[in-house]
């Protein structure tokens, strides 16, 4: 069970920054895939375009979804629970907000300006959407859950994720 000191504000900040680098990191590598299989599809121009326009905004989308949780800082040493877990609530819903807000504002802008139809601009907004916001929930749960599981770990210093250990 996760304890409330394991979200307090600074740990939601090393929380946030640990799956911060690992969405970009799964960004990155799914733009790869995504253009290499265009190469090999021979993918048209224009949807290349597209699909790199909906994926460089839709990774700027997650990074700013994360922001929130990274620049929080622990600014209150008040032993209160409700502060601890009202920090993690408020860095979590801000970038629900933020990631919503964002890839609605995505879609209706792509919908416009893009050569595309509305259902392909939906099914590639989507996509990354789901992709994106599937990665970032799996690495802070995985990053609160390590520190958790860490014995050598406070509850005042997680780790973002599990440290290998040195062999004996």
């Amino acid at each position: 069970m996760i304890s409330t000191a394991d979200i307090a504000p600074q740990n939601t900040a090393k929380t946030c920054r640990a799956a911060l680098r690992v969405v970009a990191s799964a960004w990155g590598v799914a733009m790869v895939v995504v253009l290499t299989t265009a190469s090999l599809l021979h993918v048209e121009s224009d949807q290349v375009e597209s699909i790199v326009m909906i994926a460089v905004l839709s990774g700027l989308i997650s990074v700013v979804a994360l922001l929130p949780g990274s620049i929080m800082v622990g600014v209150s040493n008040h032993p209160s629970p409700n502060i601890r877990f009202g920090s993690f609530a408020a860095a979590m819903g801000f970038g629900m907000i933020f990631r919503f807000a964002g890839t609605l504002a995505l879609f209706l802008f792509c919908r416009y300006h893009l050569a595309q139809t509305q259902q392909w601009t939906a099914i590639a907004t989507i996509l990354w959407y789901v992709f994106l916001t599937s990665v970032e929930i799996i690495a802070v749960v995985h990053s609160t859950a390590s520190a958790k599981q860490d014995p050598t770990s406070d509850s005042s210093t997680p780790h973002s994720f599990p440290q290998p250990r040195a062999a004996h």
